[in-house]
């Protein structure tokens, strides 16, 4: 008596009417076996936090994916009183275990320095990566830097450093997104301005950053504290998010949406988008799912997300979907085309990171009914802000990295992603979302399907 096996992950695989992507238990799904057909997505819980870097007391915490199960974390460490300085390191992942290579210094200046609180580390490719911090030169003067690393194992060699310039003197709190290989694009807000929003295209080769010059987003003031986000449609197109006041008491009653075309160092502005909220925005967030659809989220006293629809550079914001009771946010991450997980510091005894994922069909956001708690970052309300980055390591894989006030170093902490439909064998232990049980059944006499997952 034969067995037939469907091995593959690919939709279109047809059993017994099951029809999709599927993951099968260790167990075979014999005949006449009572199977369910699963839609999952979650995160299992993390195991033990894994020490990266033995520096101390960072506000700002940049992790980005290098090839499968090879991240490069870049943050920011207090030295003495007032200075600043940036680091990274390279850490690799297998069998479920953190090793981090050598922390290697980025910018170390520490005279009359300060670096702000925005560290960003962009992946061009598996060897490349370009690490992005503002640096207060004086009390007048505060501008927007980057360097080159190149990557060889875990090892790093930092190239010169280069100024992102402004036509204004004083900005920074920069976000940043890679577009391709060699290039890339900085946003940030000029604070003696009325905080206005700029934007930099900027080009690499080898080792050097070329810059363009700074492009004037939005004319009004915007507020402080960098309420704008910014993420890759294409690799010349990105999608840029902000805060938007609307009355004459200068409150930002609103987020709007607009879509950036690039060209070489050349910046062009498509229609912007808007949406009004009745409450103050504090902070946004934004994702792009693919080069047609985005998820933004904004939030104040609650945590509101949209879907955005873009079409070439026009933007369609859908309807607001209430997705936190909390205004603790941090940032999303991008699972696949259909899935997100929003993660924020929650502020319990202990700051913590937590993470929630939704699916996103059409422009309905279905949430996940629990949450899934990482590292403990402390207890001060001056380690809020960005002490922490999650990425996916693979696709099955997130890796959150930050920095724990309480053990006083870098630390990572991994999780499984389980994000996917599929079938596997009904048991009593299972726990899954939207279910539907079949019967897998004799297709020919004398064989039996067994199912074989990824």
């Amino acid at each position: 008596m034969g067995k037939s096996k469907i091995l593959g992950n690919g939709a279109g695989n047809v059993v017994n009417g099951i029809i999709e992507q599927y993951y099968a238990a260790t167990d075979d799904v014999k005949a006449n076996t009572f199977v369910e057909y699963v839609e999952k997505f979650q995160l299992e819980n993390p195991g033990a936090t894994t020490q990266i870097s033995s520096k101390t007391e960072s506000t700002s915490v940049s992790a980005v994916q290098l090839a499968e199960n090879k991240v490069f974390v870049a943050f920011n460490i207090k030295n003495g009183y007032t200075y600043w300085s940036v680091y990274g390191v390279v850490c690799t992942i297998n069998n479920g275990v953190v090793t981090a290579g050598t922390t290697v210094a980025i910018n170390t200046v520490e005279d009359a320095t300060h670096i702000a609180n925005n560290v960003v580390a962009l992946a061009l490719s598996s060897t490349k990566v370009v690490v992005v911090y503002s640096r207060d030169i004086s009390e007048t003067l505060v501008s927007v830097y980057g360097k080159v690393c190149s990557i060889s194992g875990t090892s790093i060699s930092v190239g010169t450093e280069k100024e992102i310039k402004c036509s204004e003197t004083y900005w920074g709190y920069a976000k940043a997104v890679a577009l391709s290989s060699s290039s890339f694009v900085v946003v940030g807000e000029s604070a003696k301005s009325n905080y206005r929003i700029y934007a930099v295209a900027c080009t690499v080769s080898g080792s050097t950053i070329t810059t363009g010059t700074s492009k004037l987003i939005r004319d009004t003031s915007m507020g402080t504290d960098a309420k704008y986000a910014i993420a890759k449609l294409t690799s010349n197109k990105a999608l840029l998010a902000y805060a938007r006041y609307t009355s004459s008491t200068r409150q930002y009653y609103g987020t709007a949406v607009v879509v950036l075309t690039i060209s070489g160092t050349t910046i062009t502005t498509g229609t912007e988008a808007f949406l009004q909220n009745d409450v103050t925005t504090n902070q946004i967030a934004l994702v792009t799912l693919s080069e047609t659809k985005a998820v933004l989220c904004d939030y104040s006293s609650f945590q509101y997300a949209e879907v955005c629809t873009i079409s070439g550079t026009t933007v369609s914001i859908g309807t607001r979907v209430l997705v936190g009771s909390t205004s603790y946010i941090r940032d999303m991450m991008r699972l696949n085309e259909s899935a997100i997980a929003f993660y924020e510091l929650y502020a319990g005894t202990y700051l913590s990171v937590r993470a929630r994922l939704a699916r996103i069909t059409g422009t309905t956001i279905t949430l996940d009914s629990s949450y899934t708690s990482f590292m403990s970052l402390g207890s001060s309300a001056s380690y809020f802000r960005m002490q922490c980055s999650l990425v996916l390591c693979n696709p099955k894989l997130v890796m959150c990295a930050g920095y724990a006030y309480s053990a006083k170093n870098i630390q990572a902490q991994l999780s499984n992603s389980l994000d996917y439909k599929g079938i596997t064998p009904l048991t009593a232990s299972a726990k899954f979302l939207g279910l539907t049980m079949t019967k897998a059944t004799k297709t020919t006499q004398g064989k039996v399907w067994t199912l074989k997952g990824e």
